[in-house]
């Protein structure tokens, strides 16, 4: 705000520099909106990376087990009365009935609205938009809060682009009315919640699971299972003949026979300016 007002000359506020203020304070609010949805990203791909850290010191049967357990955990997760379509005019009757306790047959869209006007200016902003979907909110018993509350803002976004047709992040009771997904007798589409929809994609886990181990000290084997190294006790060269077989006579031969095959070993640097 102080880059577009002069604290010491108020009187010289003038419409353009409310122009600039509303467009500053526009701008921010899309800059926090778009951190707090990169914050939730986060938090999904930390819960997912662990997840996978964990599974890599298993042994099989242990993995299997788990997977199990981590499936039956989502599918309980997402186990909850079906959402109706934020912003529809269905979801808005059922505040009118279970948050404001009135009875269905009396709705009234303009009266809605005032209810949850709640400073009278003639605008739902933000705060006020959000106890719209508390009924919503409520059926999801197996969310963590983290997810509740992300799930309150997804609904808050998807009907403040909706209804918000100046882009004001403000909407007006002649926008609410002139919506007619609001307005409307529709067959209810329902909606998706984050248990639904991917929050990222796998490219994005790749970047953030190599970065978090590193940041963890996990090591090279951070989501992997490493490979069982040879005993080397055990190892057997190819054709070798066992030692308690031969004399000294076929030891010495043996030996000059494999020595004349190996090839010698050059300088690590030597490597690099040949394949230069």
């Amino acid at each position: 705000i102080p880059e577009h007002l002069d604290f010491n000359n108020w009187e010289t506020f003038s419409q353009e520099d409310l122009r600039k203020l509303i467009v500053k304070v526009v701008a921010d609010m899309d800059e926090l909106e778009h951190w707090r949805k990169q914050d939730f990203k986060q938090y999904e791909m930390k819960k997912k990376a662990e997840e996978d850290h964990k599974m890599a010191q298993m042994i099989q049967t242990e993995r299997e087990h788990y997977i199990q357990q981590m499936e039956e955990q989502r599918r309980l997760h997402n186990k909850h009365e079906p959402l109706k379509h934020p912003g529809s005019r269905n979801q808005l009757k059922k505040v009118w009935e279970d948050t404001d306790k009135l009875d269905k047959d009396t709705y009234d869209p303009t009266t809605l609205f005032g209810l949850h006007d709640r400073n009278d200016d003639g605008y739902w902003s933000y705060d006020e938009l959000n106890t719209i979907f508390l009924p919503e909110i409520e059926k999801l018993n197996n969310f963590s809060d983290l997810e509740r509350l992300e799930e309150l803002y997804r609904m808050r976004d998807h009907v403040m682009k909706q209804m918000d047709t100046d882009g004001d992040h403000r909407i007006s009771l002649a926008e609410f009315l002139a919506d007619s997904e609001a307005q409307e007798e529709k067959p209810d589409q329902g909606w998706e919640d984050i248990g639904d929809k991917e929050q990222y994609t796998k490219e994005e886990l790749e970047i953030f699971e190599k970065e978090y181990a590193k940041q963890q000290g996990w090591g090279e084997y951070a989501y992997s299972t490493p490979a069982p190294t040879p005993n080397p006790s055990r190892m057997e060269q190819p054709n070798q003949v066992p030692v308690d077989s031969l004399d000294n006579t076929d030891i010495k031969q043996h030996h000059q026979i494999l020595v004349q095959h190996v090839q010698p070993i050059q300088p690590v640097q030597q490597h690099q300016m040949d394949d230069e």
